[in-house]
């Protein structure tokens, strides 16, 4: 199967395989694993655009191992990692929370973390995590899903990116 393919083959309930690629939901044992992983990628995609300060200030928050902890115990929050050969090399995190108010629609999910390592872009991984988060969206409410006004609509649950709501 080629990578960029999405159907997957289902190993155990929430483990997909797509040819050496594991996709599962993330447990407290990743905690650590996932904190180093998500603090390097977090850099290498905004160090360029950001002050070595700014970096640093908001890494010594967002991607502590405490802070991995409380969000992999969240139980609003939902995290896919898809792993190589043991490593990490994608990752998204999805959020039941209260939305803001410019988000219309009942109860909708946030995909506010989506990375995948630099050596795995271009390969499909990144089209699998995201159908596999569309999928966990979809999970909640049943239907179709469908895009009503630049939002992807997965029964009567709205998924959107974080921090933006096209109207």
């Amino acid at each position: 199967m080629d990578p960029g393919e999405s159907a997957g083959q289902e190993v155990r309930p929430h483990t997909v395989r797509l040819n050496d690629v594991v996709f599962r939901h993330a447990v407290a044992e990743d905690a650590e694993a996932l904190t180093e992983f998500a603090a390097r990628i977090y850099y290498e995609t905004f160090a360029s655009v950001n002050t070595p300060e700014n970096m640093q200030a908001y890494l010594a928050t967002a991607f502590t191992l405490r802070q991995l902890q409380s969000e992999l115990s969240d139980p609003q929050a939902s995290f896919i990692i898809s792993e190589a050969a043991g490593k990490l090399a994608g990752y998204a995190k999805l959020l039941a929370d209260e939305p803001p108010d410019c988000v219309i629609g009942e109860d909708p999910i946030e995909l506010v973390r989506f990375y995948i390592d630099q050596s795995w872009q271009g390969s499909g991984l990144a089209a699998t995590l995201m159908e596999l988060c569309l999928s966990e969206a979809s999970n909640v409410d049943s239907g179709p899903c469908t895009w009503e006004y630049g939002k992807k609509i997965c029964g009567l649950r709205p998924f959107i990116a974080s921090g933006s709501s096209a109207e």
